[in-house]
């Protein structure tokens, strides 16, 4: 099952146009747009400052396709009060996929949110 869960999950997306694909990519990864404060969606600028809601901001340890410190740098832009890190064992898709870190992460997601 759990093989299948992860020959599954690249497809289990919408597709991404060529242009839309190389604009995403340019966008959040090359120009750093998000954290700038210049991403726009539907014509709307994207202000990481104006997220109040509770975050909990999952990650594994031993990503190598966003490392920890890349998702940890969340914490300083976003303007929750109540925000939280999860790391968790795992590779990028392994988190999800394997079977030990689906109970851990299914346990702690459930623990965050009964809190809420």
């Amino acid at each position: 099952m759990n093989f299948l869960r992860m020959e599954k999950w690249p497809a289990d997306r919408p597709a991404h146009p060529g242009g839309v694909a190389r604009q995403w990519l340019n966008d959040l990864y090359r120009e750093n747009k998000l954290v700038r404060g210049e991403f726009e969606v539907v014509g709307r600028r994207v202000d990481l400052g104006e997220v109040r809601m509770p975050v909990l901001n999952i990650y594994t340890e031993t990503d190598h396709i966003i490392p920890p410190p890349m998702t940890k740098a969340l914490r300083q832009h976003v303007g929750s009060k109540d925000y939280t890190e999860l790391a968790v064992k795992g590779g990028h898709i392994g988190v999800f996929v394997g079977g030990a870190s689906q109970q851990v992460l299914r346990e702690r997601v459930r623990e965050w949110l009964e809190a809420r």
